[in-house]
């Protein structure tokens, strides 16, 4: 049985949405990013209401699975795009799926472990595997060929997996490719698999089972959930928590909810989040716990970090950044009417004796845009248009073109190291 509190948010959203759809017309849509785009406007404004569900709830009304979505909502939709993905949908084991495994895949071959967000309740939604379908397919061929894309299938905290255990499922997975030779890998996550591609890279380094695993070479992490826990400070002004509810998918009654009541239990059990292994912004930072990780910081390897300008993690995302990565980017003083401005919104390292690494801030941008809003190029491709990278809208597929343009590299790069 779902709660009265579920039920009555099901009743709402209607009324919601037509209000939105009212109102359009004379104020704009629901946000500063939406202010034009109605459509988008009445889909963060279902994803607001799903997110208000109590978790048990959103367990109960997780039906679709992520084996269903992959398998029959995609499938079916995009029949000519996932015909010619070699092992589409086939599982590797109990905990992945591949989206695409590279014909005559070489041990040495990036191998992207894609771990999606849904604040570790929710399946991955249709979206999200359709920007990741969209990302591989505007990929240059040459780098298209080699590169194979796994899908962690983790359990739910609201089905009674308590956080972290899905990070364990994670590990195990990792360590079975591991087991069979393969060293080439990229994680890549949103939101909470944002979060598990952070922690693994401190579980890989704290854990002594898995000394001499070889460590990810690059990481994408997009709106990655770096605080699980709010402190109380963090729903007043200035923390973007407090500034940019109003704005964002995420809001503040949505982590109240989560962990202001006996609905913190449901999450963690009996598991301690205040560690680098759940929760990094739970803990207090220090460069020292970051500064020995390879993707972050050696040669060879490389980062990548997008976050919205006004997202509520914003803060909290930066923060991590800082000491993580030696990022200088701070919260805008003000906003930025959506003008890219590369000393605001970006910090770019490119050494020799240090890891590639890019922060990059969306001017106007909310929660895991870039799975969730960016969605539109597979139909597309699906009707045989042909898409590049350099033809999209450069405002509204933001997040695209930078995860497309940053994965051309760091292909290009393995490719290239593998030939020297």
């Amino acid at each position: 049985m779902i709660s009265l509190t579920t039920i009555g948010i099901f009743l709402t959203l209607p009324v919601k949405l037509l209000w939105v759809a009212i109102k359009y017309p004379f104020v704009g849509g629901v946000n500063n990013k939406f202010k034009s785009d109605l459509a988008s406007s009445l889909k963060l404004t279902i994803f607001r209401s799903a997110l208000g569900f109590p978790i048990r709830d959103k367990g109960t009304l997780s039906v679709i699975s992520n084996d269903t979505v992959i398998n029959s909502v995609i499938r079916k939709q995009y029949p000519n795009l996932t015909s010619s993905l070699n092992n589409y949908g086939k599982r590797y084991d109990e905990n992945s799926i591949w989206i695409v495994e590279a014909e005559g895949r070489a041990v040495t071959d990036p191998v992207i472990i894609f771990i999606h967000g849904g604040c570790f309740v929710f399946e991955a939604c249709q979206e999200q595997i359709e920007s990741l379908l969209s990302s591989y397919y505007l990929l240059e061929p040459r780098n298209r060929e080699k590169v194979s894309i796994l899908f962690i299938d983790y359990k739910l905290a609201s089905k009674g997996c308590h956080v972290p255990q899905q990070l364990d499922q994670v590990v195990e997975t990792y360590g079975r490719l591991v087991s069979e030779g393969n060293n080439n890998f990229i994680t890549m996550g949103d939101s909470a698999g944002g979060n598990l591609a952070i922690t693994f890279l401190q579980r890989l380094k704290t854990d002594e089972s898995l000394c001499g695993f070889p460590v990810p070479r690059s990481t994408i992490m997009i709106s990655p959930w770096t605080k699980l826990v709010p402190d109380s400070g963090d729903y007043e002004a200035p923390h973007s928590l407090h500034v940019n509810s109003m704005h964002d998918m995420m809001q503040a009654r949505h982590y109240r909810q989560m962990f202001d009541t006996d609905e913190i239990d449901v999450m963690f059990g009996d598991n301690e989040y205040r560690s680098l292994t759940v929760s990094p912004g739970n803990c207090t930072y220090k460069t020292s716990d970051w500064e020995d990780i390879p993707t972050f910081h050696e040669p060879g390897y490389s980062t990548f970090v997008i976050l919205g300008e006004d997202e509520t993690m914003r803060d909290d995302i930066l923060t991590w950044a800082k000491y993580a990565l030696g990022s200088s980017l701070a919260p805008p003083l003000r906003g930025s009417n959506g003008v890219w401005d590369p000393e605001v919104h970006e910090y770019f390292r490119d050494e020799k004796d240090s890891a590639f690494v890019e922060v990059v801030m969306e001017p106007q941008g909310i929660h895991d845009a870039f799975f969730i809003f960016e969605n539109g190029i597979l139909g597309e491709l699906e009707k045989g248009k042909k898409v590049s990278v350099e033809e999209l809208d450069k405002v509204k597929y933001f997040g695209t073109i930078r995860v497309v343009e940053f994965l051309n590299r760091v292909l290009l790069e393995s490719e290239s190291k593998k030939t020297v």
